[in-house]
């Protein structure tokens, strides 16, 4: 964790110091874009390649429906209901 924390430490200063750098600043933002997708299809491929998640792929499919649709309309709710704080203005 404190590997993860120093490394996100150092990004962060690096993006503050090349913030005026539009070109470079296009480029990385594209290029993590794209590595997101690789990323996600790597861990598509650890989670097939996996013989124990494969064969409870029924109990934890239900699962994961089951925690993905809450976790939505949780997000949903708060953000409307945040949205309605602080975003509309009164019109009167």
């Amino acid at each position: 964790m404190t590997k993860i924390l120093i490394i996100m430490s150092f990004g962060i200063l690096t993006g503050f110091l090349l913030r005026h750098r539009q070109k470079l600043i296009f480029i990385v933002e594209k290029t993590t874009g794209f590595s997101i997708y690789i990323l996600l299809f790597l861990l598509g491929i650890s989670v097939g390649s996996n013989n124990t998640v494969v064969s409870n792929f029924e109990k934890i499919g239900f699962n994961a429906i089951i925690i993905s649709l809450s976790s939505t309309a949780g997000s949903i709710l708060l953000a409307s209901l945040l949205y309605r704080l602080f975003f509309i203005q009164d019109k009167n």
